[in-house]
């Protein structure tokens, strides 16, 4: 495997830069910073048209949150990303929130992943997995949509807890993009309504429905629809298992074009073998709904891909994973089936005085 040496370079040279700064700055008056590293590689390929990925710093963030006033909180996140082989930081968050202005509600506005879904709220340093599930990669641009945004979340006080999130984002671009878009008709907006519940032997399962669409400026409108749920069970800051996944539907509309539908979904079961290691499996289907011949017979397009993956994590600053990742890919009973095999590596640490995580 062979190191894309202008991204490791460049990247290299910011976390030597911020890591002393971040050092120096963290739990001062309030603020925490703190660096986010996540190194991943691929190889041994068994394919004939997918290329290994090979080694590389597939992100550096860099976070600043604290206190504005009593009022309010901030939080500017700043993260680089390979492309083209070259790494320049950009601005990745920048939002400010607050939970005092109103009961039981939460305020948040400026950039910002959208509050929608499990990976789409996550950094991808934080996910229990490698890779990206084709879902989210289809669906969510890969790490996740980001974007100017407006959002509301209010929490019922009640035996049964409900969180009920709606918010407005600009939606000149949907997901990652280095220009500025164009107006959409009608602008992304989305809503999440999730809940809790107690499970057996001391487990808990937080369970949501989620909605986005948008209309872009050339009339394509796009709506999605979604359900997400966590379990786990924990002793202490161990978790024995953990199960994670999300199904999710897209519906694609384009003047004077038949309608898309396309359904992906993964399953990501995990148990701890030992205090630091756990082994997980990740089950991925994608599928698109809608396809048919010349003679109006339906096209099976689908893929499936299995993931085992073993995770080292000595502490909650540093992660090492290792996955064998298998994927078959079906285009109708004219085309033979595809499959594609290789092993992947990750490696994150983070610096600094990394957040909680939420549940």
């Amino acid at each position: 495997m062979r190191i894309k040496r202008a991204s490791a370079f460049a990247l290299a040279c910011s976390v030597v830069f911020f890591a002393p700064l971040c050092s120096a700055l963290a739990d001062t008056g309030g603020l925490k910073t703190f660096v986010a590293v996540d190194l991943v590689g691929e190889a041994f390929v068994r394919s004939k048209v997918v290329s290994p990925r090979e080694v590389e710093v597939r992100g550096v963030e860099v976070f600043f949150l604290a206190p504005v006033d009593p009022l309010f909180d901030a939080a500017v996140g700043i993260a680089a990303h390979p492309e083209n082989g070259v790494s320049l930081f950009e601005l990745h968050e920048a939002t400010l929130s607050s939970s005092k202005l109103i009961p039981h509600t939460q305020l948040r506005m400026g950039k910002g992943f959208l509050y929608i879904g499990k990976l789409n709220r996550i950094h991808q340093h934080d996910w229990p997995f490698i890779d990206s599930p084709e879902v989210q990669r289809s669906f969510f641009d890969d790490e996740g949509v980001n974007d100017l945004l407006l959002e509301v979340t209010v929490n019922t006080p009640t035996s049964m807890p409900f969180e009920a999130t709606a918010g407005v984002a600009k939606g000149w671009v949907y997901g990652h993009a280095h220009n500025e878009g164009k107006r959409p008709q009608v602008p992304t907006h989305y809503s999440r309504v999730q809940t809790f519940f107690d499970l057996p032997l001391g487990g808990a399962l937080q369970v949501a429905g989620n909605y986005l669409g948008r209309t872009a400026s050339d009339s394509v409108q796009t709506q999605l629809f979604g359900v997400d749920l966590t379990a786990k069970w924990r002793e202490g800051r161990r978790v024995p298992l953990l199960l994670q996944g999300e199904v999710w539907l897209r519906r694609v509309k384009a003047p004077q074009v038949d309608r898309e539908d396309a359904l992906g979904m993964y399953l990501f079961p995990q148990m701890n073998l030992l205090d630091s290691l756990d082994f997980g499996i990740r089950f991925d289907q994608f599928s698109v709904l809608t396809t048919e011949d010349a003679l109006g017979e339906s096209i099976d397009i689908s893929s499936y891909r299995i993931v085992p993956t073993l995770t080292y994590k000595p502490s909650e600053f540093s992660t090492f994973r290792i996955a064998y990742a298998w994927d078959l890919k079906r285009r109708g009973d004219a085309t033979p089936n595809v499959t594609n095999s290789s092993l992947l590596a990750q490696m994150t640490y983070v610096i600094g005085a990394h957040p909680s995580h939420e549940f």
